[in-house]
């Protein structure tokens, strides 16, 4: 599996309206893309305006298909104009948590 991990910094002013950005990208990548599997919204309670986004999808070729998205397009301008601070971080997911076997 390949993970995605976003870490956004927005102004304190800014996050309401950006948690909600988050909020319904994450609808819009879990309702249109089959292989977006987990894209969870976290915030840091102790940094208003910090947020992490956590999105496993089955393979690099999954993720591009959901830069290219439709809701991603009307997603990011929007998104950038509230950012302060991003960082991305790629990671391949090795086992799932389960007592299952690895993914």
């Amino acid at each position: 599996m390949y993970v995605v991990l976003v870490d956004w910094t927005v102004s304190a002013s800014d996050a309401p309206q950006f948690a909600a950005l988050l909020a319904e990208q994450a609808r819009n990548s879990l309702a249109n893309e089959v292989d977006c599997h987990v894209f969870d919204v976290c915030s840091d309670p102790e940094a208003q305006g910090s947020f992490t986004l956590y999105e496993v999808y089955s393979d690099a070729a999954a993720f591009q298909v959901h830069l290219e998205s439709a809701h991603m397009a009307k997603f990011a301008p929007q998104a950038d104009a509230l950012t302060l601070s991003k960082s991305v971080r790629i990671l391949l997911r090795l086992a799932d948590g389960s007592s299952g076997p690895p993914v």
